[in-house]
């Protein structure tokens, strides 16, 4: 059996908890969503409909490790539209000027991220050989990324980590695979294999 194995670093990365909307916490490695979003964007894909979509979701299995060095809490303005912050800024709703200064409309209200520092990652993709080969030579030979990689946030740039081949491969590996149980050094996703057959959930336990 073939995969595609991803080692990606990030200087900083947030992975936003859906759940908290106050304070955004942070997963402490990306979900599967998130990846898949990622993998979109390596192919160049814009829509549902791209038959590039079609063929990626339909053997497509993840596995997800990682790690990080530390992790900091972030202050940061975030821009709103709401009409009273627009005035409460520029003191009319048809102004746009703040000393001085022509501005977007709207107005900002702050905001707490807790970002991780220092990410490791390591990413196995299970899929039709023709999509795996897509999404390495997209990354190392015919760049067709919709936007720069990231994982998160825009912000959240990837560089892949050591050297590139290595850090972009396909591998080989048994089918005689075992559910691993046993502690490792890594967060990571492993659904329990009964649940997962049963619900269809696309993902895959493999030791790294």
């Amino acid at each position: 059996m073939k995969l595609l194995r991803l080692k990606i670093f990030q200087l900083n990365a947030s992975y936003k908890i859906p759940y908290a909307p106050s304070i955004n916490l942070t997963y402490p490695i990306p979900p599967f969503s998130t990846v898949i979003g990622f993998l979109c964007n390596i192919l160049g894909i814009k829509d549902q409909y791209d038959p590039k979509f079609i063929k990626l979701k339909e053997n497509l299995y993840l596995g997800i490790y990682g790690n990080f060095k530390s992790i900091a809490k972030e202050f940061v303005w975030l821009r709103t539209l709401a009409k009273e912050n627009h005035i409460e800024r520029f003191e009319s709703k048809d102004s746009r000027e703040y000393n001085g200064y022509t501005e977007h409309p709207g107005g900002q209200v702050p905001n707490y991220f807790f970002t991780l520092e220092d990410v490791k990652l390591i990413i196995y993709i299970l899929s039709s050989q023709e999509i795996l080969e897509c999404i390495r030579k997209s990354i190392l030979d015919d760049y067709k990324a919709n936007s720069i990689l990231h994982l998160g946030r825009a912000e959240d740039l990837i560089l892949f980590d050591g050297n590139s081949n290595e850090a972009v491969k396909i591998i080989e590996i048994s089918e005689n695979k075992k559910p691993l149980y046993e502690n490792i050094d890594y967060y990571t996703w492993i659904p329990d294999p009964i649940l997962s057959k049963e619900s269809g959930d696309n993902t895959f336990y493999q030791n790294t």
